[in-house]
């Protein structure tokens, strides 16, 4: 009787051990999942800052048109990359998915998760971001001699 008891606490004490795991798996998975971008305000400053490129003033405009002013924030200028882009000639692209900016062409492979790798789900539910390390397609990287 005494046997069947200790049997019965040993696998008590197993099925609470996977209970346990199983929780904080899941919590580690969630917390990835649904992380959001982070949104942050910063100080600008707008000093009616002027772009020449090759000696020529240059008037930023956006997708739309629309005229953009450069500022400086915690001493870091920031121009329009489409107005600078342009201003040399180059094509920009935005590729909302990827969250990527392409100036000229664009690169054949833009990002492996993008081509044939689909992120592993649970349930219907990503388990890490699209731009996540674990997501990176390995099968054309090279193989180590051993």
């Amino acid at each position: 009787m005494i046997f069947l008891f200790e049997m019965e606490e040993r696998a008590m004490k197993s099925l609470y051990k996977g209970y346990i795991a199983g929780f904080i798996s899941a919590s580690l998975i969630t917390t990835i999942v649904f992380a959001a971008p982070v949104k942050i305000n910063i100080p600008a400053v707008y000093d009616n800052i002027k772009i020449y490129v090759d000696g020529i003033l240059i008037q930023p405009k956006d997708g739309n048109g629309s005229s953009v002013e450069p500022f400086i924030s915690k001493g870091t200028t920031y121009l329009p990359v489409r107005a600078i882009s342009e201003a040399l000639g180059k094509k920009v692209t935005w590729n909302d998915k990827s969250k990527s900016v392409y100036i000229g062409k664009e690169p054949v492979n833009t990002s492996p998760v993008e081509n044939d790798f689909k992120s592993p789900e649970i349930a219907g539910v990503k388990i890490f971001p699209q731009n996540n390390f674990w997501n990176t397609q390995i099968k054309n990287l090279p193989v180590h001699p051993k």
